[in-house]
């Protein structure tokens, strides 16, 4: 059996707090927010996209943690502001 190489844990957790995916749509009302999603462990990933995303700042529309089957991760739907 192999042993459980520091290297390896390194590389596993920045995968899995480095990631921030951004994914446009609309609200009920046909304004424009952002789906931001980011690993478990650094929910600061997500609110960094957030800044990106919207450079004149934003309003949190919703904030959760979704549980999917092979992962956890946070997200974030944002509305920016004009």
């Amino acid at each position: 059996m192999k042993k459980f190489t520091p290297i390896f844990a390194l590389i596993s957790l920045f995968v899995l707090v480095s990631c921030a995916l951004d994914d446009k749509t609309f609200d009920e009302d046909g304004n424009e927010v952002h789906y931001i999603q980011c690993g478990v462990a650094v929910q600061s990933v997500c609110f960094s996209k957030a800044n990106e995303v919207c450079p004149k700042g934003y309003y949190l529309v919703d904030k959760s943690m979704d549980t999917g089957a092979d992962d956890l991760r946070n997200t974030l739907t944002v509305k920016c502001k004009k």
